[in-house]
């Protein structure tokens, strides 16, 4: 009588019950790469999620070469939350791309920023948001000092919301790195005070400017602020905050190991440059939405900005690489070197 052969998940027997080897398996490619695998899940895993909430960004990149006007261009594919061609006053072109960006570590950057020279500047752009924001806002900018600063009264420098593109109706949201109730030219910050007067100064050292003769460069420096209950109508009181770091704080913040809203919450000087707080009553009209505008405003300051930045969450205006990006290309290189082993 002829075998049958019969088979099982372990082993291939002949009709008499005498056991063969085990049919040789080929190695799946899940099999033989399984612990880079495991590895580039495990880190997944161990990576909280962030859902990205960015509204509105611009890094002056793609408006052409250094020394030309953003005014009367349009918000290019390279913004975010910003639509139409930026306006302002009449010397809104003196505003021009700058020949570089300003670096800072481990914060992203795009290359390009724009350079103001002493002059009475605003440059305003307009929004264009999904939805109208409600909440903590949080916004940043990068900004550097060509010069010292004018110490004229109403003199400095800002970045705020308006509802108009070149004028001061219902300014808000306003982040001075040179406040202008003039001197000792300190930061500061206001929630929604018309009158500059009404500016939270900070009492901390004004920031570090560069010199003309001899030509110094200034010292760059990250703005970041929060300011509470935007959108939410008049329900109480609006409070900013301002901090100002210089690279080295900033990258013991991010390497801290602590949450980045919890250690500046708790930060104390030495741990930031510089720090302002205001504290104002709602209004109305205390809105980030579509259709509200964007100013820079210079007043006798020479000053480079860059990496303009505002969002839902500390972490989406300070964005670095994701350590879990940076693990997954070491996951990577580890199924590229299983593969060389196995060739």
């Amino acid at each position: 009588m002829p075998f049958r052969i019969e088979v099982n998940h372990r082993a291939t027997y002949m009709r008499d019950d005498t056991p063969e080897k085990p049919l040789p398996m080929k190695p799946t490619c899940f099999r033989s790469h399984r612990p880079a695998v495991i590895f580039a899940i495990g880190i997944l895993s161990a990576t909280p999620s962030v859902q990205a909430a960015l509204l509105v960004y611009e890094g002056f990149n793609g408006y052409g070469s250094a020394g030309t006007a953003l005014a009367t261009q349009n918000a290019n594919a390279n913004t975010i939350g910003l639509t139409g061609a930026y306006g302002g006053n009449g010397n809104a072109n003196v505003g021009v791309i700058a020949a570089s960006g300003i670096s800072f570590g481990s914060l992203q950057t795009s290359g390009s920023a724009l350079t103001i020279p002493n002059n009475t500047v605003v440059i305003g752009g307009t929004l264009s948001l999904v939805s109208s924001y409600s909440g903590t806002l949080w916004s940043s900018y990068l900004v550097r000092f060509n010069a010292p600063f004018s110490t004229t009264g109403g003199n400095g420098m800002e970045i705020r919301i308006s509802d108009s593109i070149s004028g001061t109706t219902n300014a808000r949201f306003r982040v001075f790195a040179d406040t202008r109730s003039g001197a000792p030219n300190v930061i500061g910050t206001d929630y929604n005070t018309a009158d500059l007067s009404g500016i939270g100064n900070s009492s901390d050292p004004a920031l570090l400017t560069g010199t003309t003769s001899p030509s110094t460069p200034g010292t760059d420096y990250l703005l970041i602020t929060s300011f509470t209950n935007v959108g939410a109508g008049v329900i109480g009181s609006g409070v900013a905050t301002t901090w100002a770091l210089t690279q080295a704080q900033f990258e013991a913040m991010m390497s801290s190991g602590t949450p980045v809203e919890t250690y500046l919450a708790n930060a104390t000087l030495g741990q930031y440059y510089a720090k302002a707080t205001n504290t104002d009553t709602e209004l109305a009209t205390d809105t980030f939405e579509s259709g509200d505008n964007i100013q820079i405003v210079s007043v006798g300051d020479n000053v480079t900005l860059d990496e303009i930045r505002f969002g839902t969450s500390l972490a989406d205006v300070i964005p670095v690489p994701e350590p879990a990006s940076m693990l997954l290309g070491f996951a990577g290189l580890g199924l590229a070197a299983l593969r060389r082993k196995r060739a």
